[in-house]
């Protein structure tokens, strides 16, 4: 190559490397840097050359000669991957179950909305404790140490659990199953992550977690509620044989991929984690990447968790379900977003991340409205299915949009930090949700078997005069009267703590049939006949008439609550079995008829409408109904005189039959004679 200087033409002989730019175009914008490189500029005479003008750009997510690996390829890929879909395995085990299981776990250590929340805040210092150590978890270990560290984690807290400790150990060693979940949750995705087709792959890990969610509330429910009805801690030894094979099989899987394997696939890494970290938190662009995708997750995982956490509960005791059926909507829930991460994975990749996630977020909404708005079983049970299909796929996307904007030898550190951050949002949307129903007084009403018993004021409750004379009916008064308004320790042992909750059962109901024939207990509970909270009328004819709850008498312990027809004006037994053991004088034998006198637009008309019995389309003539009548009293009377040992004074059925042989004998006999005659 030649430079001219002057009038003289110098030959300059020196080396230029050229670099090989295609591998940098992931983008058209990165036309302008491919440009760049082919604009080389050679040094003077004196040996000074220009600086380079790509020299400050920012490194390509893509190493220039690197091609990325395959979930098949290379081969030790497979295996590896199947390890980390079993990973995920437990974890949506893990996650799911706490939803299956908090009623009974309410129900086992007796404690209030707050603090049996304390299972879903406990695991955020666990996540918190991942997001700082899975950086040098990777650095020293590499992969062979989180294939350790997370496995060990679960097992270990599931065999504490597995023999029901008191329940402090048991929020403590929740934390333990926490820091398994978020390192291994932030170790995975960033290795699938920088795979071909990423959205696809993530798709199916995230999948099969959604397969462990839908598994869990399955399996725990029908060891709880079917059969043997085993305790709730039984479901933890299954829990056991997941996480040892998850042990077994991370371990295998991930036994080469130590810490210098790790730092020989990224070259560019720093040396020290400090730096990668900062570079990751602190310094932009990068940082503002790695912070919105980490409050991003937060919002999602939070809002995933606690949907699967508290949908049993709810709808139990909101929806007024079954205990199966209650369960398996939670199953629904998690199938939802399997599905949906399997069948959108595909779809996601040809709208774009940016599109996907602007159309999923609006119909998961909407999805919610509805949920919440129609307050029917059903209807909440399909709503939250589809709203975990659409919910499904927001994780996976934004892990690959990260992936896609931050460099590589920042994914492990970003990603990781992200997804164990976001993995805190399922310590802290649930436990809100529990504070957010314990603050709004529900923690009496929302107990299973006091759905028709509607919220007695507070000021009501305080103030001594409308609890005159109660304090003579009621064993522990003062201490039910704490439970009921929510302000009573439970530092008592369980046989104290049992006679105190049936005390504080006994004292509300009390106060509950006198707070109903107030102005304000009426309109309170005239909402829930609207609403049929009582349930409705059985009887055909009466077309679905909501039911009041009534008593047979004002003295309690005589009677259970029956429920009131006022079209049919007939008593009906309560339909679940928890509402039939009620005593009815928590709603005395006035409380219907004030109702209707206070609101007589909500009294039905009459229903003059009768069953009339016929065959083949023919009225069955009231006679035969009086001849039923009749044997069937005969039979009691007879019945009755044979326990006094009395003579019955009916003829026997044979002596009748004989007599009515000699009467057709007697008439066949006088025909053969007439005919004879003729």
């Amino acid at each position: 190559m030649f430079q001219h200087n002057g009038n003289s033409s110098t030959c300059v002989e020196q080396p230029i490397e050229l670099q090989d730019v295609s591998n940098h175009l992931s983008k058209p914008q990165d036309a302008k840097v491919a440009g760049s490189y082919t604009s080389l500029r050679l040094s003077d005479t004196k040996g000074t050359r220009e600086s380079d003008p790509v020299e400050n750009l920012p490194s390509p997510t893509t190493q220039a000669a690197e091609k990325l690996e395959r979930w098949n390829h290379p081969r030790s890929n497979l295996f590896r991957t199947m390890a980390a879909f079993w990973s995920f395995v437990v974890m949506g085990s893990n996650d799911a179950a706490y939803g299956a299981l908090i009623p009974y776990l309410q129900e086992y250590y007796h404690l209030t909305f707050v603090v049996i929340s304390l299972v879903f805040l406990s695991p955020l210092v666990g996540y918190t404790a991942s997001a700082l150590l899975n950086n040098t978890i990777h650095l020293k270990f590499g992969q062979r140490g989180v294939a350790i560290i997370a496995p060990s984690c679960h097992l270990i807290a599931y065999i504490v659990i597995a023999v029901h400790p008191p329940y402090p150990v048991l929020v403590v060693i929740f934390m333990l199953a926490g820091f398994g979940n978020g390192l291994a949750d932030a170790a995975w995705n960033a290795w699938i992550g920088n795979m071909a087709n990423p959205n696809e792959v993530l798709g199916f890990l995230h999948a099969f977690y959604g397969l462990g969610a839908v598994l869990s509330p399955l399996i725990a429910t029908t060891m709880i509620t079917k059969g043997s009805k085993l305790p709730w801690y039984t479901f933890y030894y299954v829990m056991i044989a997941m996480a040892f094979i998850e042990l077994v099989t991370s371990i295998t899987a991930f036994w080469r991929e130590t810490g210098a394997v790790f730092l020989a696939a990224n070259p560019r890494t720093n040396n020290t984690k400090d730096n990668r970290m900062k570079e990751a938190l602190i310094r932009l662009p990068n940082a503002r990447v790695t912070w919105l995708c980490s409050l991003f997750l937060l919002g999602y995982v939070g809002i995933e968790v606690a949907l699967g956490g508290w949908i049993v509960k709810f709808m139990l005791e909101v929806r007024d379900g079954e205990e199966f059926a209650s369960g398996m909507t939670a199953t629904g829930f998690w199938m939802g977003i399997t599905v949906g991460r399997i069948i959108l994975g595909f779809v996601t990749p040809r709208l774009g991340e940016k599109l996907a996630i602007a159309i999923y977020l609006p119909l998961t909404m909407a999805l919610e409205l509805i949920f919440w708005l129609v307050p029917q079983f059903y209807v909440s049970a399909v709503a939250v299915s589809f709203q975990g299909f659409f919910l499904g796929p927001l994780f996976p996307a934004a892990i690959v949009a990260a992936t896609k904007l931050l460099p590589r030898h920042l994914h492990v550190s970003a990603i990781g930090f992200a997804a164990a951050f976001g993995g805190s949002g399922a310590a802290i949307f649930p436990f809100a949700v529990g504070a957010i129903a314990q603050a709004k007084g529900v923690q009496f009403i929302s107990s299973r078997g006091n759905e028709y018993f509607c919220e007695i004021d507070e000021e009501y409750l305080t103030d001594r005069f409308n609890l005159t004379g109660l304090n003579t009916e009621v064993q522990y008064y003062q201490y039910a009267l704490d439970l009921v308004t929510d302000v009573f320790d439970f530092d008592c042992d369980d046989d104290m703590r049992e006679q105190i909750e049936k005390s504080a059962r006994h004292l509300y109901g009390l106060v509950h049939a006198r707070y109903i024939v107030t102005t304000r207990g009426l309109a309170k509970m005239l909402e829930k006949f609207k609403k049929s909270d009582f349930g409705k009328c059985p009887r055909v004819m009466c077309e679905s008439q909501p039911l009041l709850p009534m008593g047979q008498s004002d003295v309690p312990n005589a009677s259970p609550v029956k429920l009131y027809c006022a079209r049919c004006e007939d008593l009906y037994n309560p339909k679940s079995s928890r509402h039939a053991v009620i005593d009815g004088a928590y709603f005395g034998t006035s409380f219907h008829n004030i109702l209707f006198q206070v609101y007589p637009a909500v009294l039905p008309p009459k229903s003059q409408r009768r069953y009339e019995p016929r065959v083949f389309g023919f009225k069955v003539h009231s006679a035969a109904a009086l001849a039923r009548w009749q044997a069937d009293k005969k039979d009691e009377m007879k019945e009755r005189l044979k326990k006094l040992n009395m003579e019955t004074g009916f003829e026997e059925e044979d002596e009748e039959l004989e007599e009515d042989d000699e009467d057709d004998m007697e008439l066949q006999e006088g025909v053969e004679g007439a005919a004879a005659q003729l």
